[in-house]
């Protein structure tokens, strides 16, 4: 059960990665403003018709940095081609209620340019199961998303 929620939710959350969006405007400026953009951290998800909540709760997001595209820059200075922390606060979610919609944990002002991975940092996972809740790990308590992500500054890109 336990390895069939963590498939389950490192899927489910690996999968709607692809839903990338950027939106804002197109113009841009020269200063310090413009070198900024905003990401936004969404979930969404349809499981299985047993399940009827699956209630994640987290306490970090993190983005990494592409390390060859910042080398030099003030990314690089800031972060050393490291991670930038997008949530500190806990935030629990339902995988369920979020079912065919999007519900934003919240966003961060990052430096522009490509972030290579995302990882949350997972304290606590509530499944119900044929109406039995059921403590869920996962195994190393992080979830990655390993996939491009390109932050355009002064625009807001959406990682659902």
């Amino acid at each position: 059960m336990k390895i069939k929620i963590v498939k389950y939710l490192g899927l489910a959350l690996h999968l709607t990665v692809p839903v990338l969006t950027g939106c804002g405007s197109d113009e841009t400026t020269e200063n310090s403003e413009a070198s900024t953009g905003t990401i936004k951290i969404g979930v969404t998800d349809l499981p299985d018709k047993d399940i009827t909540s699956i209630i994640v709760t987290a306490n970090l997001i993190e983005a990494n940095v592409d390390s060859t595209e910042s080398a030099g820059t003030e990314a690089d200075a800031d972060n050393g081609g490291g991670w930038q922390t997008l949530l500190e606060s806990e935030t629990s979610f339902d995988l369920v209620a979020v079912a065919g919609i999007e519900d934003i944990l919240g966003e961060a002002e990052v430096p522009g340019g490509t972030y290579n991975q995302i990882r949350m940092h997972v304290t606590s996972v509530l499944v119900t199961l044929n109406g039995e809740e059921k403590e869920a790990t996962v195994p190393s308590g992080i979830i990655r998303l390993v996939r491009p992500i390109v932050v355009t500054a002064g625009e807001t890109t959406v990682v659902t």
